[in-house]
């Protein structure tokens, strides 16, 4: 699985001004949902107003159940719990790279 980097350990708002200027294809967000300033799910609602096909993996620290906080966030959303091995990462990547576009209403 080849993916280029694009950025890594940015903030929320840095995040989103990346998914307005890159020129490029952005196939793939990975964001934590707890983060300072801006969490992962908003932060992945405002990216899909400006990049309608990008897919969202959400991972954190936490348990999945910690996305019932956010009311509209459905069952099907991509997540892993950390810590996560490289395989793991990988093989859920190529998961949510082949599934549909993202259907958390985000």
């Amino acid at each position: 699985l080849r993916i280029p980097l694009i950025a890594v350990g940015i903030l929320g708002e840095e995040a989103l001004a990346l998914c307005r200027e890159h020129q490029g294809e952005i196939s793939l967000m990975v964001t934590d949902i707890l983060m300072p300033q801006m969490d992962g799910v908003r932060l992945a609602k405002l990216a899909l107003e400006v990049r309608k096909d990008l897919k969202v993996l959400f991972i954190s620290g936490y348990t999945k159940n910690i996305l019932e906080n956010y009311g509209d966030v459905d069952g099907s959303t991509a997540f892993l719990s950390k810590p996560v091995s490289p395989q793991v990462l990988t093989d859920k990547v190529r998961e949510v790279l082949d599934a549909h576009p993202c259907k958390v209403a985000c």
